[in-house]
């Protein structure tokens, strides 16, 4: 059975997960998903272009939401108006899905 990361990682009573969740709560339902489906990119780094193409949005949307992503702290954004997805997010996006798209 893999490893959960996500419930490895713990500062005496505070777990990433719980901070990972704060941000998420704090999201619509729309840019939930949106973060949800970015957890099974394969990719090191998106564009607006690949994020309007992995939720099925407009480039001017996928823009919007990945902007209010990194304001969240739940992506980076890099040079080039480029975004990373750190991997202990990409696993917490994917667990999201599992609970959500999949439960």
């Amino acid at each position: 059975m893999p490893r959960d990361r996500l419930a490895e990682l713990r500062a005496g009573e505070r777990a990433v997960a719980a901070a990972f969740e704060l941000s998420y709560q704090g999201l619509d339902a729309e840019r939930q998903r949106f973060f949800r489906l970015l957890g099974f990119y394969a990719g090191t780094d998106l564009d607006a272009y690949t994020g309007a193409a992995i939720a099925s949005v407009s480039v001017a949307e996928a823009r919007s939401r990945l902007e209010e992503l990194d304001e969240a702290h739940l992506i980076d954004e890099q040079p080039g108006d480029r975004y990373r997805l750190h991997n202990l997010l990409r696993d917490y996006a994917r667990r999201a899905w599992l609970v959500r798209e999949a439960g």
